[in-house]
Parts: structure tokens; sequence; C-alpha cells
């Protein structure tokens, strides 16, 4: 299964837990936590706005090149 970082959308001084069956996630504010997608899927759907996918800051740079020569 596929593997996200979360993060709280809000600022909260301690960690939310949620609990779905046997497993039990606790996600925080400030450092992002690695969960299963399905995990985070569920948790957007029942609670809108609550957490946030957080972006490798590798996946966000973009390599612009210039076509043609110089003038």
């Amino acid at each position: 299964m596929k593997s996200v970082k979360v993060k709280l959308a809000f600022e909260r001084q301690k960690p939310v837990n949620f609990k779905f069956g046997d497993v039990n996630l606790s996600i925080g504010s400030s450092a992002s936590t690695t969960i299963e997608q399905q995990y985070a899927d569920k948790i957007m759907a029942q609670y809108p706005g609550w957490i946030e996918l957080v972006v490798s800051k590798a996946a966000t740079k973009v390599k612009t090149t210039r076509k043609g020569g110089l003038s």
C-alpha cells in the first residue's frame, strides 16, 4: 500500500489520534507523519479540512530549459 506524509491543517499543541479498528494513528501539526493512503483518504472524507498532505521539496522543484540558441 502507498504511504503519504500528512500533518494537521491547523495549529494545535497536542497531536490528534485517529483509530481504525486496531490501528491507532497520531497526527501532529508541526512534524509530518507517514501513514497509508487508505487511512489518509478515510480521515479526509470523514473530517474534511483537518489534515493536509505534505509535498516533498524535491517534487516541487521544476527544471526549465531554454530552447534555441544564444542571440
